[in-house]
């Protein structure tokens, strides 16, 4: 296959990891990279994008995304991943709360929360990864981190009989678990919870509307359809722009050199186009004393 750059907005199946998703597509860009731009659980599906060629010297750029969940809870029992996929114990045959007992835990998990990350996720503690050290029954002492929960509201509940689930949609900075989430907010109810699904609706501008299932993705690229390709400067269409009229700053700019230029905008993050509107690099303008504003290459784009 060509060369080719630019951003997957993949539809994970559950039941998989991010990587191996990575890795099924990489195999369709032999001598480019590959990455995804937020990993998902083998338990959750939905919204995956991935970065191929060019695009991932973005991913920096966009970590700091919203994301969006639709999840089911189970209440009635905790789970030592905090999903159904772990070992499960029970903790209450019956509940004795309703509904509206449930929306007033809901707040207090609503606006910056602290979450200690689940012994089972691909944290880095001591430069070991938390699952590895919880599957040799290692637990280690962590501390609670903030999120930021922007959207958190009951879609439906079934309370009457077990299975007592609970579907809730969630909006979310990002290093928030969902699984976390449910388990918590079990905690406070007193009769645990844990996740039983989860699907990602939305990553930033991604949105699970138009994500491709992974096995469309793989059967299209297999033919060398490179059209599932979204644009380097889809995500950050927000980011206020710059195009370079004179040729000799874009070579000034590739390779690593400030340039002057007036633009007109306010200092700060910019994406810097040639004549042609082909994205090169996102940059930084800066005021500077006798030299009006400079223009600084941040990240230069390449072909990876």
């Amino acid at each position: 296959m060509q060369r080719c750059h630019g951003f997957l907005n993949v539809d994970k199946p559950r039941g998989i990891t991010s990587f191996e998703v990575v890795k099924r597509v990489r195999r369709f860009f032999p001598r480019q990279k590959v990455g995804h731009l937020g990993t998902l659980d083998p338990i959750a599906e939905g919204v995956l994008p991935l970065a191929v060629g060019g695009a991932t010297r973005l991913i920096e750029f966009l970590m700091d995304v919203t994301k969006g969940y639709r999840a089911e809870m189970v209440l009635g029992g905790v789970s030592d991943t905090q999903d159904a996929w772990g070992n499960i114990t029970v903790v209450a045959d019956e509940l004795s709360f309703s509904l509206s007992d449930i929306e007033k835990v809901l707040e207090l998990f609503r606006g910056e929360i602290l979450q200690v990350p689940p012994m089972y996720s691909a944290v880095n503690y001591r430069g070991r990864r938390l699952y590895e050290l919880a599957r040799q029954g290692v637990e280690v002492s962590l501390e609670a981190r903030p999120v930021t929960v922007h959207l958190l509201q009951v879609v439906q509940a079934e309370l009457t009989q077990p299975p007592y689930r609970v579907i809730l949609d969630v909006v979310c900075s990002k290093g928030t678990y969902i699984r976390t989430l449910c388990h918590d907010i079990g905690q406070k109810l007193g009769c645990g919870a844990y996740l039983t699904k989860l699907v990602r609706v939305f990553s930033g501008p991604f949105s699970l509307e138009y994500a491709v299932k992974l096995a469309e993705v793989e059967e299209r690229l297999a033919a060398g359809d490179c059209s599932l390709l979204l644009p380097l400067d889809f995500p950050l269409t927000s980011m206020p722009k710059v195009v370079l009229e004179n040729e000799n700053d874009v070579i000034r700019l590739k390779n690593g050199n400030n340039i002057s230029i007036n633009a007109g905008l306010a200092a700060g993050p910019v994406l810097v186009y040639t004549l042609d509107r082909d994205l090169i690099a996102v940059g930084h303008l800066a005021e500077t004393k006798g030299k009006g504003t400079v223009l600084k290459p941040v990240k230069v784009l390449g072909t990876q």
